[in-house]
């Protein structure tokens, strides 16, 4: 009997997949509904990489090594050329989870490429040589930026009060602690404020996400997990408060499965936004002015309905006295990408590009003088673009807790 034929031999193509994931496969009815949504294809206009030919490729590699006429007669060999484009079209792609948002039978696509990259990364289809870098860099420097750990916390800022032992931690993250310092240094001028005890763990790893995105879960992922969760215990903590959106979401949904947790993963997010509607935080100063608010992927379509964060970043902003915020036209569960996730940035920074410049000009459609986001990620993306001279928007961008810490 012939095999599936692939650059590594004896893997199963369907043996990580979840029986959820070979329900959703299986549900799609091939409606063509998250084509028009996919901001990917929308930027890319390739076609051919749609979420729907990206199901239909895969169901076809299944059928044709696991169907019942593969069981019969023995599974079909598959051209390597094949899984090789398909992983192809499986990277371009942000992971926004835009086409699962909208999809009719409701396939949750964003963890779905997750975990076919991992199938194809354990196939050997892919890029291969940058996943191995990337698992290179953090085994190197437990951060996907190469930068020394002992500059990990040089973001924290004068006169800020940081407990040794607090229920609450707040989760760094790598692109607030090196990239996006702004946003780290907000969180914790509001907990202050709001008389909020935290603290953080003063030799944090990264959370695992920039390889795991990429479809790599194997040795060095479970360092980087254990290793914080292991700190986390020992700090005895009862909740872990990250900012970052994909922090939260590898947090969430992989973390449980490298070692239990005794401890309770939310948003900072919810916290802050708490604080404002209890009165424990008050802004006494005000702003006269037009703002607008992009929805971070990960928050507001990462986990489903019923647990996004939708509406706290908004009661955040609009509980500064005289803010105007004005919705761009794709706002909330069907806001646009920003080009930043799913390691597009790295794998096709062209493409990643055009995406923020289409999200920073609806923003300045809006008329709004101020972008604001809660993902350090679409914040660098957005610095990136700005800097690097690829286009100079009328808008500036700023994060909602900075933002907010302006106006303590």
């Amino acid at each position: 009997m012939g095999g599936i034929m692939t650059k590594k031999d004896n893997i199963n193509l369907i043996e990580n997949l979840s029986k959820k994931r070979l329900v959703e496969l299986n549900a799609c009815t091939n409606c063509g509904y998250c084509v028009d949504w996919c901001p990917v294809v929308s930027t890319s206009e390739d076609y051919r990489n749609t979420p729907m030919e990206k199901i239909r490729k895969f169901n076809s590699f299944v059928q044709r090594t696991h169907g019942l006429k593969a069981r019969i007669f023995g599974p079909e060999k598959i051209d390597p050329a094949e899984l090789e484009e398909f992983a192809e079209d499986l990277y371009n792609c942000t992971t926004c989870g835009r086409c699962g948002a909208v999809c009719t039978v409701g396939i949750h696509c964003q963890e779905l490429w997750s975990d076919l990259r991992l199938i194809m990364r354990k196939l050997g289809f892919g890029p291969q040589e940058y996943v191995d870098c990337a698992v290179k860099i953090l085994e190197d420097n437990h951060n996907p930026f190469e930068l020394p750990i002992k500059e990990r916390n040089n973001w924290v800022p004068d006169k800020v009060k940081m407990f040794k032992k607090a229920d609450l931690a707040f989760f760094v993250g790598c692109e607030l602690a090196y990239k996006a310092k702004p946003m780290a240094q907000g969180v914790v001028k509001l907990l202050n404020a709001a008389n909020i005890p935290f603290l953080i763990l003063e030799d944090e790893y990264c959370c695992g996400f920039p390889i795991y995105t990429l479809g790599d879960r194997g040795k060095e992922f479970e360092l980087e997990v254990k290793h914080n969760i292991d700190g986390l215990i020992e700090k005895g903590v009862k909740t872990v408060a990250p900012y970052c959106p994909c922090c939260l979401g590898v947090m969430k949904r992989s973390w449980p499965e490298v070692k239990k947790l005794p401890f309770e993963i939310i948003h900072i997010l919810g916290i802050v936004s708490d604080a404002v509607d209890e009165k424990k935080l008050t802004f006494t100063k005000g702003f006269k002015g037009k703002v607008t608010y992009h929805d971070p992927c990960y928050l507001s379509r990462g986990f489903g309905k019923g647990e996004e964060l939708i509406d706290e970043p908004r009661r955040i902003i609009n509980s500064i006295e005289g803010v105007k915020l004005i919705e761009m036209e794709h706002n909330k569960h069907l806001s646009l990408c920003a080009g930043s996730g799913g390691g597009l940035r790295r794998t096709n920074l062209e493409l990643s590009t055009e995406m923020s410049i289409k999200v920073l000009k609806e923003a300045e459609d809006t008329g709004a003088e101020l972008l604001l986001t809660a993902c350090p990620a679409v914040y660098e993306r957005f610095k990136m673009t700005i800097e690097e001279g690829a286009y100079k928007p009328k808008i500036k961008v700023m994060d909602v807790l900075e933002f907010a810490s302006h106006h303590l």
